[in-house]
């Protein structure tokens, strides 16, 4: 399905469940994701992991819907693997070229634990017709631990665009 953008250009529109690919600058680290990006909303956190990382955060649910491609396991030596507090976040990145594509963990939901994965936006493969401008960005306080703050449509002090 298209539609007209401009004089005599056609832009195709998002396609919901839609399988994308992305992966690091060198080509190791390589997935496929299927994502909803009808009406996209991304997070950026305030937090000095995502923050270092340039992370524009995508949440992938459920987590089954993402699959590494490349290497063949997440043990893989030349996959790089950090937890930046120890415990059950973990962010992956080439070691390589050094892009953290996606990370992972368990956490609290409405009293149980829960598993999660999320990926860096800004990895996708370019020519999918993702547009970012278009993405609704909610910003967090994670700086400060102040996860029930909620999200916010102006980052937090520390945070950026």
């Amino acid at each position: 399905m298209t539609r007209p953008v401009g004089r005599n250009k056609e832009r195709k529109m998002p396609v919901p469940n839609k399988t994308y690919t992305g992966g690091c600058h060198c080509g190791f680290l390589s997935y496929s994701v299927e994502l909803d990006l009808i009406n996209p909303v991304a997070d950026k956190c305030n937090c000095t992991s995502c923050l270092n990382r340039g992370y524009l955060i995508l949440e992938v649910l459920p987590p089954s819907k993402f699959a590494l491609k490349s290497p063949a396991s997440r043990d893989d030596p030349q996959l790089g693997k950090y937890s930046p507090k120890g415990g059950s976040l973990y962010f992956y990145f080439c070691k390589t070229c050094g892009v953290n594509c996606f990370y992972d963990g368990v956490g609290e939901v409405d009293g149980k634990d829960t598993e999660y994965l999320k990926i860096n936006a800004l990895t996708l493969d370019p020519n999918q017709d993702i547009d970012f401008t278009k993405f609704k960005i909610e910003h967090w306080d994670g700086k400060n631990d102040n996860w029930k703050a909620g999200p916010r449509d102006q980052p937090y002090p520390g945070g950026c665009f």
